[in-house]
């Protein structure tokens, strides 16, 4: 018996190395599967930090890119608005220029009314008074009136240009005075 209590001693105690072994074995792998915890435990850490940082960025990204889409926004209502006053701006331009255009032709017509009168009064400054002894209307058909209204008319449009020194006849009589029915000047 004392030999079997022996075997089993010994049995026993190399069941308790082999214990011990698998002991160190697995306090050496618990030891490796620590730091590999740790391991992934800083590199989690580092993944939420990155996903954290670029959660921050995306969200500072997506405010710039609303802060940009409102500044756009802004500056297309300005272009329109700019637009609008463009074509209100064309659309004043195209009236004042019909208008421009159809008061230069009152205006051409009013420079010609005003030289036509101008010429009137200064044939009829030019003109005997007296009728001619073929015309016997007693005036000029062509030149009606008489100095008032060439005056009124005169006061209307322009000055007419200073008179030339009237022609004299072959006696140094002034032509453009009347004749009296005997011939002499008046």
């Amino acid at each position: 018996m004392l030999e079997a209590k022996a075997a089993e001693a010994g049995e026993l105690e190399a069941r308790l190395q082999h214990s011990e072994q698998e002991m160190i074995a697995l306090s050496q792998e618990a030891s490796q599967l620590n730091v590999q915890f740790q391991e992934a435990k800083a590199k989690w850490s580092d993944v939420q930090n990155d996903v954290l940082a670029t959660a921050e960025r995306e969200s500072a990204s997506i405010e710039r890119l609303n802060n940009l889409e409102a500044a756009l926004n802004s500056k297309a209502e300005e272009v329109d608005a700019a637009e609008d006053k463009r074509a209100q701006m064309n659309e004043r331009y195209k009236r004042i220029m019909e208008h421009n255009k159809a008061k230069m032709g009152v205006t051409d017509i009013d420079d010609e009314i005003a030289k036509a009168r101008e010429l009137e009064l200064t044939a009829r400054r030019r003109l005997p008074t007296q009728p001619d002894a073929t015309d016997s209307s007693g005036s000029s058909s062509e030149f009606s009136g008489n100095e008032e209204e060439l005056e009124e008319n005169n006061d209307e449009g322009q000055d007419p240009e200073p008179m030339e020194d009237p022609p004299t006849s072959p006696g140094g009589a002034d032509a453009s005075l009347p004749l009296s029915s005997g011939g002499d000047v008046v």
